[in-house]
């Protein structure tokens, strides 16, 4: 359940109509396109929590199945992230690094199997997010918010994109 009032949903919804705006600027790659919610649901289920942050939720529901060229080459979409969060605990078991993770937190996204990325906590609209590499001990970084790790990522994404 969100804690957001009407201002906080939209200054959320308002965060995210920037975003698709900034991803559709380069005008290449595939649409930008959301989920339903029974695929939001099935998401959930798969994460074994009883809800999801308003800010992830939102991702979903905007950009769930493919965001055009943000986050192209990581497995952060429907149906790509269905058993995700098994294939990083299994990662963090077998680099000796389990106890990184707790067992609320939501895997978002994997990159080419050796890096995972969750959101620390089920609890919060806007919850920090950590990064976790193959092979170390310790986290190789975190961010503040989801909406922190979207902002940082997506300006290097596009960037990419955009050939700079």
């Amino acid at each position: 359940m969100s804690l957001l009032d009407n201002e906080g949903r939209g200054r959320a919804v308002e965060f995210f109509d920037d975003l698709i705006r900034s991803i559709e600027t380069i005008g290449t790659g595939p649409e930008v396109a959301g989920l339903g919610l029974g695929e939001i649901e099935q998401i959930r289920d798969d994460q074994q929590v009883d809800s999801l942050p308003f800010y992830y939720e939102e991702f979903l529901r905007r950009m769930g199945r493919c965001a055009g060229q943000f986050l192209i080459g990581t497995d952060a979409f429907y149906p790509g992230l269905m058993g995700i969060k098994s294939d990083a605990l299994e990662l963090l078991a077998e680099s000796g690094a389990s106890h990184l993770m707790a067992a609320n937190s939501i895997v978002f996204a994997m990159h080419q199997g050796y890096q995972v990325y969750w959101l620390e906590s089920e609890r919060g609209d806007d919850p920090p997010v950590a990064m976790y590499q193959e092979g170390r001990t310790e986290l190789q970084a975190r961010w503040e918010s989801f909406s922190a790790f979207l902002i940082d990522q997506s300006s290097r994404d596009l960037a990419l994109g955009r050939g700079k």
